[in-house]
């Protein structure tokens, strides 16, 4: 049996890299502005939007790229460059959107080490009253092992106007993230497609209803003589 001080470790390990990596790869495919929503455009200007995107707008700004490295080099190792970031990134929307269906090969990718030549960084973590340290691990390895357990969560909010819409939803059928406006968002959606739904449906029964009222009101009208 395990003691307490082993059930630490393991703590903290996990701690490190999957609560760190789960924050960090939601961070990072919400890095500057998401792909534009092409659903119900022509395919004309569905091509158009994403040459425009990919051209001028999937850029962060370079404060944002600062603050990601900021909040995330001294906790993993990252060794890759601003463009390759962008790389990671891309292909971290990729599998947020599509799930299972472009996983696999994604992860095939990130099997290669990109680390240079004369450049390694080392982490090291405080047990047994020493500096130890850690297993090297790169950025990509600690996303593989984060998608291995939250895949089937991974998800892109329905809101068009969400600023960070990649997620990791709670429940299975959860379409919206939960910023207010979003849930406020979807909850208009909803009201909307049940009113199209069952709004025909209301409107039948209330003109079927008014059309008994009038029908019983002149049966009244004719047995008193027209006296109300």
């Amino acid at each position: 049996m395990a003691s307490g001080f082993q059930r630490s470790i393991r703590s903290e390990l996990q701690t490190f890299w999957w609560e760190c990596g789960k924050a960090a790869m939601e961070d990072l495919a919400n890095l500057g502005p998401p792909p534009p929503i092409t659903g119900g455009l022509s395919e004309k200007d569905e091509l158009l939007a994403l040459y425009n995107f990919d051209r001028h707008g999937h850029r962060p700004t370079p404060d944002l790229m600062k603050r990601f490295r900021a909040s995330w080099e001294r906790k993993l190792l990252i060794y890759e460059t601003d463009e390759e970031l962008l790389t990671i990134r891309d292909e971290l929307r990729n599998i947020f959107e599509n799930g299972k269906a472009v996983t696999a090969q994604i992860m095939s990718g990130w099997n290669t080490p990109r680390r240079r030549l004369g450049k390694i960084k080392l982490l090291f973590i405080d047990i047994h009253g020493t500096q130890l340290p850690l297993p090297h691990i790169e950025l990509r390895h600690v996303l593989v092992m984060v998608i291995l357990g939250v895949l089937p969560k991974m998800t892109k909010c329905a809101n068009p106007d969400c600023p960070s819409p990649y997620f990791l939803r709670h429940k299975k059928t959860q379409r919206f993230c939960d910023r207010p406006a979003c849930l406020a968002y979807g909850q208009r959606i909803h009201k909307l497609n049940w009113w199209r739904e069952h709004g025909e449906q209301k409107r039948v029964a209330r003109r079927k209803e008014l059309r008994n009222k009038q029908a019983t009101r002149k049966i009244t009208q004719k047995r008193t003589g027209g006296k109300h």
